[in-house]
């Protein structure tokens, strides 16, 4: 009984060493040709969960081969999804290799190559992986995982493998899976040319399916795109066959967006970008100096096309009015010779004291010493004359 007892606990510490311990020996009783055994049953031949030279590989490093390994990437799929098919005689399939990434999914962690990690496109249970558009292709090998006709790896937006994909509009559905996915009302399908190339209006890198902003002009697109026409088309303001949400100049007058902004200064519940006359100084923004400054004087001292009323240098001598003793003059050289905080060229020359009168370099004319003798001799004699008139 004992030595009974013995045997049976001897193999069954043989069997755990041969499993767990051993990269040259297979699951497989009997089985000694790697270009046919199929240790851990993946459906990957076990020559081809090694490497090139034959040796045992451990991809993910967790100290199990790949060979007997059941998710060799662990990536959360199993490699007998990740294989492509249960036939061991195929070799695994590799989705982005024309892609020249050289690794087979099995072992690579973002199998389509869309820089969205198979981890996050797997789905809540990688046993299972999900495929949002039902074409037959699971997320993690489909490169356009919602059909938009925007490749995942645009609308991805990761850094790396391990940050979660783009959310842009922040309501739980990455970009990838969304078909509006900056939340402004026009599916991203409308973001794809004819060509398939898809639209970056403003060149930042991100499409406009993407983009809260789609022409940088500081006025968000759910903004831009109100109010829909009767076709339910995004607005176009002016009628030049672009699309608020694309066009830098909403209103056509010459003033950017950006500029003008989504305001209302004038209160007259149209927005500044889409106002003629922001400011309802009765003067339209094309052609006046301060487009949002009430300024119907339209003073522009410096002739720089910026008007007094909202220039900070009126002048254009380079102070700004608040530090010029002369705002209104151009004097670069700001000099003050009384030192009164007011500019030599506000003050002109020091105005001198009047001289007395009927002397010369006086206010007013000089009157000679001559001529006014004249007139007292002139006075004393009509005295004269009166007083002999009066005695007569």
């Amino acid at each position: 009984m004992r030595k009974l007892r013995f045997a049976v606990v001897s193999l069954a510490l043989l069997g755990w060493t041969w499993a767990s311990t051993s990269s040259s020996l297979r699951a497989q009783p009997g089985c000694d040709d790697p270009e046919v055994c199929d240790a851990d049953g993946d459906g990957i031949v076990d020559a081809d969960e090694r490497d090139s030279a034959g040796e045992p590989v451990d991809t993910d490093g967790d100290g199990t081969n790949d060979e007997l390994d059941l998710d060799s990437d662990d990536d959360g799929i199993p490699d007998a999804i990740e294989a492509g098919d249960d036939d061991p005689s195929t070799p695994p399939v590799d989705t982005d290799d024309a892609m020249e990434r050289r690794s087979p999914d099995f072992r690579d962690l973002d199998s389509d190559g869309d820089g969205i990690g198979d981890a996050f496109e797997a789905g809540a249970d990688p046993a299972a992986p999900v495929d949002s558009d039902g074409d037959g292709d699971a997320d993690y090998v489909d490169r356009d995982s919602d059909d938009d006709g925007v490749p995942d790896a645009l609308e991805g937006g990761a850094t790396t493998l391990e940050d979660p994909p783009r959310d842009a509009d922040e309501d739980g559905t990455p970009d990838y899976l969304d078909l509006d996915a900056d939340g402004d009302g026009i599916d991203d399908s409308e973001s794809v040319l004819p060509d398939g190339t898809v639209r970056d209006t403003d060149g930042d890198r991100i499409p406009d399916s993407s983009d809260l902003d789609d022409d940088d002009d500081g006025i968000a697109d759910v903004v831009e795109v109100l109010p829909r026409g009767v076709d339910g088309a995004a607005s176009d303001w002016d009628r030049d066959g672009i699309p608020d949400h694309r066009d830098t100049d909403t209103d056509a007058d010459g003033v950017p967006d950006r500029i003008e902004t989504a305001n209302d200064l004038d209160g007259d519940d149209i927005p500044n970008f889409r106002d003629p006359d922001s400011d309802g100084d009765g003067i339209v923004d094309g052609t006046d100096v301060c487009p949002l400054v009430w300024d119907r004087r339209q003073r522009d001292t410096d002739g720089d096309g910026v008007g007094d009323a909202c220039s900070d240098d009126r002048d254009g001598d380079g102070v700004l009015d608040a530090d010029d003793n002369c705002p209104s003059v151009t004097n670069a050289d700001q000099a003050d010779s009384n030192d009164d905080g007011v500019g030599d060229a506000c003050t002109g020359p020091r105005p001198q004291a009047p001289a007395p009168p009927g002397l010369a370099g006086g206010g007013g004319c000089a009157t000679s010493a001559t001529g006014s003798s004249s007139v007292v001799w002139l006075v004393l004699a009509s005295l004269l004359a009166w007083r002999r008139r009066k005695r007569a």
